[in-house]
């Protein structure tokens, strides 16, 4: 957007993205994309972060359901953690 100067950052994935089996007692799943939208929070506390990762979907979904919306963020940085489950169906 013009004249906004704060990162934003949009993780996509499935299941290892959302944060399933990384408990936090406090707020409940806060997977490694949370914890690393929380330290670029320190650098910058206005950092933008969407995350669209849902769990159980094969690498092929992700580009399908996650690209478009999350190049429509206009994201200055993104991750794309896929595939497990792809490995597993074998």
């Amino acid at each position: 957007m013009p004249g906004d100067d704060h990162l934003r950052f949009v993780a996509l994935g499935d299941s290892q993205t959302e944060g399933l089996g990384d408990g936090d007692d406090t707020v409940g799943l806060r997977g490694w994309a949370d914890r690393l939208a929380e330290r670029l929070a320190l650098h910058d506390p206005g950092v933008q972060y969407a995350n669209l990762a849902v769990r159980g979907r094969l690498a092929a979904q992700v580009h399908q359901e996650q690209l478009a919306p999350a190049l429509a963020l206009r994201p200055d940085l993104a991750t794309v953690v896929a595939g497990v489950n792809d490995v597993r169906q074998f």
